[in-house]
């Protein structure tokens, strides 16, 4: 009888801690009457206020990702690199690098030139190994290796605005800076991509090996820094502000953009192993040479227009100028 009168007392127990209410009530499932009872409002705030503590590292991937899905990514991305006026800037581009590299006297291997269009800051480390290689003493090495990232940096700029369209971006064409300001700050950005991935080699290679190192180097320079291209020729952005707004686009929620940057190292990877002529540098390319080189520029162009169609989608909730933490300061 005793117990019974203490079981009809049970419900009144509101003078028990949320949490202890919560256990009892996952423990014991609904209430005998079939009803359930109402949350506690107090139970409820103290859950909220636990739930960023009770995430892992990666829980963030399982939260819906703001990026479009992979093939409607590569279905909008991929078709406008193979516009002409972007596949010849690109070729172009490779012929006067090769051009220079034969004309100082030294080779480029065909799996080197396949990646010389791939996603920053990838292509800007392929360019600092080739000057480094051809060009002896570092004041000759710096020099060419400016000229080389300032002509990149010029392309970039266009094979981006080509690639987005006026169909994709019709509202910031008239706010946007000009042409030759952009590709500054193109090439301030290459600058830094180049500083922080041979930072990041510099110390893999010493832990992990050369190779391991400049995988982990390329893999974590294409996710942070993928999308900063874009946001500098599309919006027309200083150097510090794509720097921010890129960042922030690459760490949105869920795994969408880690997928696809796993799928572009795996490729890129596979087009290198399966170069024509090995790794030894033909005295003149053949035909099969530049087809090969050819195609895998397209794979690298495809790549920078899916990434640049993933940015148009996100940049509405991206937000601009600096953390809020900082814009309190200026203004205290």
């Amino acid at each position: 009888m005793g117990r019974k009168g203490k079981r009809r007392k049970r419900p009144r127990g509101t003078e028990r801690s949320p949490l202890r209410r919560e256990e009892l009530v996952d423990s014991a499932g609904p209430e005998p009457d079939g009803e359930t009872p109402a949350p506690d409002p107090a139970a409820t705030e103290e859950q909220g206020s636990d739930a960023p503590r009770r995430r892992g590292l990666f829980s963030g991937f399982s939260i819906p990702s703001p990026h479009p899905p992979l093939l409607e990514t590569l279905g909008r991305g991929v078709p406008p690199a193979a516009d002409p006026r972007v596949l010849a800037v690109a070729f172009l581009f490779v012929l006067a690098l090769w051009g220079l590299v034969v004309g100082l006297g030294s080779e480029a291997p065909p799996a080197l030139m396949a990646g010389f269009w791939a996603v920053p800051p990838i292509s800007v480390f392929f360019d600092a190994n080739v000057v480094s290689t051809i060009v002896p003493g570092a004041v000759a090495s710096l020099g060419l290796l400016i000229v080389v990232l300032a002509l990149r940096s010029l392309s970039l700029t266009a094979i981006i605005r080509w690639i987005a369209g006026e169909q994709w971006d019709p509202a910031r064409t008239e706010e946007r800076r000009g042409f030759l300001a952009t590709s500054l700050s193109m090439f301030a950005i290459h600058s830094a991509e180049l500083g922080l991935v041979l930072i990041v080699f510099t110390l893999a290679q010493g832990l992990l090996g050369g190779q391991i190192g400049a995988l982990l180097a390329w893999g974590l320079g294409a996710y942070f820094l993928g999308f900063v291209p874009a946001v500098v020729a599309i919006e027309g952005a200083t150097a510090a502000e794509g720097l921010r707004r890129g960042l922030r686009a690459a760490r949105l929620p869920g795994a969408r953009h880690l997928t696809f940057v796993m799928i572009y190292l795996l490729a890129t990877l596979w087009m290198s192993q399966f170069a024509p002529g090995g790794i030894l540098p033909p005295a003149t390319p053949s035909i099969g040479i530049w087809a090969y080189v050819l195609a895998a520029t397209f794979v690298h162009l495809a790549a920078i227009g899916a990434l640049t169609y993933r940015w148009i989608v996100v940049r509405g909730v991206v937000p601009t100028g600096p953390a809020p933490r900082r814009r309190r300061e200026q203004a205290a």
